[in-house]
């Protein structure tokens, strides 16, 4: 899902509110609890339904006080979490929960459930979580595009759990990708010329390799100990290669590594493109075949007497 982010300004909605009710509360607790405590010891003392009703009224109004007090403590803090939501979010669409429970060291049971809880204050005008409860949006029209690659990618999980072929294609791609990713990313970590040719060799075979297989899944039970040990293997030395020359970049023994490393990515490269070439065998022994044919027929039918590897 590819987020747009929409720059916009969210107020803390209820802030004067909350406060109001903390001094409202403040200003009524005392009086009130006075006048409960006074009638109350009226009532032990003289019982009658007068005094009765005067201490279930006097109580009536010290509890509503006392609860005006909770709850505007209570909305300030909400408020507070509100404030570090939005520092989060910055401004974007889209925020997944687990970004704000980082943020606020807070639960994503409790994080959902204080959304929700500010979505019903409306505190966020216009503001959606998926039902799974991991991803939160604040506009409609994000919602909307959630939606649709949500219904897409389960369309496509689908048709990948009726087709075990497809699935395994796309397994292979996931991790492929994965690791031409990491070489890339290694590879501009590394300024020297020397080893930044041979990754880029590197990269280029196997993604050759990967494309290839796609196009031609009944080969990817070849490339099995290529996907699932040379190419880790390999990743693991040129990580090797990187750590060596960020941390002893002066060391004569790390010296002696590096070369060994580039001598072993060079025998790595002629390796896969073997492994390439004889992936393609087949195809190309394919491709021969059907000149020759072709050569052969039109020959019989007097059409030429060239051979077309000669032209």
């Amino acid at each position: 899902y590819q987020q747009t982010v929409t720059r916009r300004k969210i107020r803390a909605p209820g802030l004067a509110a909350s406060v109001l009710m903390i001094v409202a509360g403040f200003l009524g607790v005392i009086p009130f609890g006075g006048a409960f405590l006074a009638v109350l010891i009226q009532l032990i003392s003289e019982w009658s339904v007068g005094n009765l009703i005067a201490t279930l009224l006097m109580a009536a109004f010290f509890s509503g006080c006392l609860f005006l007090i909770l709850r505007g403590f209570s909305n300030r803090r909400r408020i507070r979490r509100f404030v570090q939501y939005q520092s989060v979010i910055q401004g974007r669409s889209f925020c997944t929960v687990s970004e704000l429970t980082a943020a606020t060291g807070a639960t994503a049971d409790f994080v959902v459930k204080d959304l929700r809880k500010m979505l019903q204050l409306r505190m966020f005008p216009e503001g959606y979580l998926n039902a799974e409860g991991t991803s939160f949006m604040l506009d409609y029209a994000t919602f909307q595009q959630y939606q649709q690659a949500e219904e897409r990618s389960r369309r496509r999980q689908e048709e990948l759990d009726s087709n075990p072929e497809k699935a395994a294609i796309q397994q292979m791609l996931t991790e492929g990708g994965a690791y031409i990713r990491r070489i890339r990313e290694i590879n501009l970590e590394l300024p020297a010329e020397d080893i930044s040719r041979k990754l880029d060799t590197l990269e280029t075979v196997t993604g050759k390799i990967f494309v290839y297989v796609e196009k031609h899944p009944d080969k990817l039970p070849q490339i099995r100990k290529f996907l699932c040990y040379y190419l880790p293997t390999t990743l693991k030395l040129v990580e090797a290669y990187r750590d060596l020359e960020k941390q002893h970049a002066d060391s004569k023994s790390a010296g002696g590594a590096k070369e060994e490393i580039q001598g072993a990515l060079d025998k790595i490269n002629l390796a896969f493109q073997t492994l390439l070439d004889n992936l393609m065998q087949d195809d190309l022994l394919d491709l021969s075949a059907d000149i020759s044919t072709l050569e052969t027929m039109m020959a019989q039918e007097g059409l030429t007497g060239l051979n077309f590897r000669q032209s």
